[in-house]
């Protein structure tokens, strides 16, 4: 009985070792199982690993490359930096040297403003010259027409005078006839040539101031065909370009061709007939003077 009993208690302890056996391996098997995929993962974690410490070993030469090549090249920055500073220090010099030119720039400025201040005023007495040159030039052709008036009518008188003289010399002569007859007639004569006399002598205070006003007008610069009553600088211009500039060529000219060449219209008050009568008087008085 007791023998029964110990080996109900042998076999059950046995059944519980065994049984305990079994879990522990089933647990051990996991364990294995679970440390062969740790010892996978781990593999190749140092695969990895390996292959980031190649690819770092890689990249650690070609920082090496690159630190020669920085090397050279801040050897070769530095070659650039002296010459550059050697740059500055040149463009320095020439900076200063230009500020020095500036200044000269500057105080050469000064004298051509200054002189431009001077010619400024010159300029505006140049300025006040001209008009006070054009107010005499206007005062000048107001006289010259006060002239040709006084011309005029001086030429007037001339002819009036001529007629006298004529009249006179016909009566001298008239009493140089009867002289022998009468000595009332020799008085009269007598009379007849201090008359004359009188007469020669205003005929050549005439012809002088006809040749003053002619010697005016060529001061002037004035056309001497203008002397003539309707002849103005357009008129004495078609007249040059015809080929008539003095008073001999306007008195020795047709009427009709005048008066075409300067297309004078019908509606015009201009009288190329009285132009050539005038033109041929003060033609004859200057010529009788000459």
């Amino acid at each position: 009985m007791d023998i029964g009993i110990f080996l109900a208690l042998l076999v059950g302890l046995t059944a519980g070792v065994l049984v305990a056996l079994l879990i522990d391996s089933y647990h051990l098997g996991q364990k294995v199982k679970q440390a062969n995929t740790n010892r996978n993962l781990t593999q190749q974690e140092l695969d990895r690993a390996k292959m980031d410490l190649a690819s770092v070993e890689k990249e650690l030469a070609v920082a090496q490359n690159e630190l020669k090549n920085l090397s050279r090249e801040t050897s070769r920055k530095e070659v650039e930096v002296a010459a550059l500073q050697g740059k500055l220090d040149t463009a320095a010099a020439r900076i200063e040297a230009l500020n020095n030119n500036l200044d000269q720039v500057n105080e050469h400025l000064d004298e051509l403003r200054r002189d431009n201040r001077a010619l400024q005023g010159e300029l505006q007495a140049a300025h006040n010259e001209n008009s006070l040159l054009r107010d005499n030039l206007q005062r000048l052709e107001t006289q010259l027409e006060e002239a040709r008036e006084e011309n005029r009518a001086i030429c007037q008188q001339v002819s009036v005078t001529e007629v006298e003289m004529k009249h006179l010399r016909q009566n001298l002569e008239d009493a140089r006839q009867q002289l022998a007859d009468s000595q009332h007639l020799r008085q009269k004569l007598a009379q007849a040539e201090d008359n004359l006399q009188t007469t020669q002598s205003e005929i050549e205070q005439l012809h002088s101031r006809i040749k003053a006003l002619q010697a005016q007008i060529a001061l002037t610069g004035k056309n001497p065909l203008e002397v003539i009553k309707g002849i103005g600088p357009t008129y004495a211009k078609r007249l040059n370009e015809y080929g008539i500039y003095t008073l001999e060529d306007l008195a020795q000219a047709d009427p009709a061709a005048i008066a075409g060449h300067i297309d004078l219209k019908p509606w015009q008050a201009v009288y190329p007939a009285a132009w050539i009568t005038e033109a041929r008087t003060l033609a004859a008085k200057i010529n009788e003077g000459e």
